[in-house]
């Protein structure tokens, strides 16, 4: 695991970033290959959109008390990402380029990247009014779906 540290003049945290992993399919999935539609095929929308979410625990404390304080957020989220590629499985394929450059989905169910980072001492509240990043950080981000994030990270590692 790297630990990073990112310090601007009002505010400084360390995070941890931990191995990515690869996340599959929570059941078997059909072994095909999808081609693109000439929308979604055009060239000016092969780019990745780097996305980073944050999730409050103190937002998960019902859930924190009733599974023991064992509650993980991470785990949660795995086990939807996984859930939700059985019913979306070209998203655990593969993209490939066929003759004329036309974009394919080889649907083998290999699953999504998946990469974690824990912060360490650092309170959200801070954060949110005091982050100097290259990227902004709106209060929506905060509360955003949990199923959104599955289908962010496995957007941004299908078109990597």
């Amino acid at each position: 695991m790297d630990s990073i540290k990112q310090s601007s003049s009002q505010l400084a945290f360390t995070v941890r970033r931990q191995k990515a992993e690869l996340i599959a399919p929570a059941k078997p999935t059909p072994r095909e290959t999808k081609l693109l539609s000439d929308i979604d095929d055009q060239e000016g929308l092969r780019f990745q959109i780097p996305v980073i979410n944050f999730y409050r625990k103190d937002s998960y404390s019902n859930l924190d008390s009733s599974m023991g304080g064992n509650y993980d957020p991470v785990k949660v989220i795995k086990n939807a990402i996984a859930e939700a590629l059985v019913f979306y499985y070209p998203f655990a394929g593969r993209l490939r380029e066929g003759n004329g450059r036309k974009l394919m989905v080889d649907c083998t169910g290999e699953g999504v990247i998946c990469s974690w980072r824990r912060r360490l001492m650092l309170h959200l509240n801070n954060l949110e009014m005091n982050l100097n990043l290259h990227f902004r950080v709106w209060k929506s981000f905060f509360v955003t779906f949990l199923a959104l994030l599955g289908f962010l990270i496995v957007l941004c590692f299908l078109f990597r």
